[in-house]
């Protein structure tokens, strides 16, 4: 039987510790463990872990506390990460077991809704009661061509002012969840003003990485009608960047299928609540919250 609990910090360190073959943060093990421990995303989180009939590892997790809003007003909830089994223990229903109980102990505290990027099929997780969020990504070749009407102006890094107003539902950011977001990025951030010569423009934080200038958040809006005018400006900047593209999520409706942006292959967004009658379901199926790759976890 699994034992499920609140990590010691001698098990948080075994957990942080077995993610290495797939998650490494350094080729070393002992680095890998050094700065997932110093990591300021990971230490936002309470991590849980499951023990087996021998009190070795079964399955770890971590839960960051959030807050969404959406109709009816604030509702305090966990944003699920890190949900691995080592290789060993694969196969028993560990990973499953730890997130029922860990569920049920947030739902006696007050939380019943959660939220978890999937980077294995979603079946697994509906199966526990999450629901498939419409999410889509975009990956945009750099290019100049935009430039003659864009101007831009560097800022001190930080989350861009976005209106909650244009979405149904999203993650509520106070101060404290900002600041969290900036800090914890380990790439190097740039933000920009952006300001097109029809008077369209809006902030952009980025993040350099040696593949792609992945836009962290925007303020632009994503609509089919601007979304030329807002690729271009996202193709420009990964050209001043010198990476080859920029890539990001599309966060406002559905885009249309000229677009090039696409469902997301990878870390699709799943919701979940412990409210028999939830009258957000039906929202929470239909559109896309206010959620940033800066929040991704």
């Amino acid at each position: 039987m699994l034992r499920c609990k609140i990590a010691s910090e001698a098990e948080r360190r075994l957990a942080f510790a077995s993610v290495h073959p797939d998650w490494p943060h350094d080729p070393d093990p002992a680095v890998h463990l050094e700065r997932r421990l110093a990591s300021v995303q990971h230490q936002r989180a309470a991590w849980f872990v499951g023990l087996d009939d021998s009190d070795q590892l079964g399955v770890s997790l971590g839960v960051y506390p959030i807050t969404l809003f959406g109709p009816g007003g604030l509702r305090p909830a966990g944003a699920i990460g890190a949900v691995y089994t080592p290789a060993a223990q694969r196969g028993r229903g560990y990973a499953s077991e730890l997130l029922r109980q860990v569920m049920a102990w947030s739902a006696e505290r007050g939380v019943q809704d959660w939220i978890l990027f999937s980077d294995i099929p979603p079946s697994f997780y509906e199966r526990l009661g999450f629901v498939t969020v419409p999410s889509y990504e975009h990956h945009t070749p750099a290019s100049d061509a935009a430039a003659s009407r864009w101007a831009l102006g560097e800022l001190p890094a930080r989350p861009c002012p976005v209106d909650p107003c244009a979405f149904e539902w999203g993650v509520h950011r106070d101060p404290d969840y900002r600041r969290w977001l900036i800090h914890k990025h380990n790439a190097p951030l740039r933000a920009w003003y952006a300001q097109r010569d029809d008077g369209f423009g809006g902030e952009v934080l980025t993040a350099l990485t040696p593949e792609a200038l992945l836009i962290l958040e925007s303020d632009l809006p994503h609509h089919p009608e601007t979304w030329p005018a807002v690729e271009g400006l996202y193709a420009l900047l990964a050209h001043r960047a010198g990476l080859p593209k920029a890539e990001g999520w599309w966060t406002g409706a559905a885009p249309p299928p000229s677009s090039g942006v696409v469902p997301r292959a990878e870390g699709a967004l799943m919701w979940a609540s412990a409210r028999a009658e939830d009258p957000w379901r039906l929202m929470v199926a239909r559109s896309g919250p206010r959620l940033h790759l800066s929040e991704h976890i």
